[in-house]
């Protein structure tokens, strides 16, 4: 009989050990997962930072070098998956709007990281082609 109060009491010791592990291992795991930035999160991000803001609509965001990325189910205007580029009103040269950010360029979903980073070089090097600045998208 003690051998069986033995036998099930390790085996208790075990499971209970196993579970702790498991949830240090979740904790752990969860900390090193960045939060997801809401829309205006990132928004104000990329003004605050004054760098382009890449919008992933429909589909997992990647991380798009010199700017900031998030990503929405869905963003009023835009229908299906797609990659929406748009640029702080401060790097556009327009005045006014400081707190906005414009349009720059509507991309299919399988657009390539080339591809997103070729909508906003020409912020990068100070060149600002006005007529290619829309409405804002926030």
């Amino acid at each position: 009989m003690l051998e069986l109060f033995m036998a099930v009491s390790i085996g208790q010791v075990a499971s209970k050990a196993d579970a702790d592990a498991r949830a240090v291992i979740a904790i752990v795991l969860a900390q090193r997962q960045p939060k997801k930035q809401t829309y205006a999160e990132a928004s104000a991000e990329a003004i605050r930072r004054n760098v382009p803001l890449v919008v992933f609509i429909g589909h997992a965001r990647r991380h798009i070098a010199g700017a900031v990325s998030c990503e929405v189910e869905s963003l009023t205007g835009y229908s299906g998956p797609c990659v929406v580029v748009g640029v702080p009103a401060s790097a556009t040269g327009v005045p006014g709007g400081e707190s906005a950010v414009y349009w720059r360029a509507t991309l299919p979903r399988s657009a390539t990281d080339a591809e997103i980073l070729a909508t906003f070089a020409q912020e990068r090097k100070g060149v600002y082609n006005h007529s290619s600045v829309s409405s804002a998208i926030c």
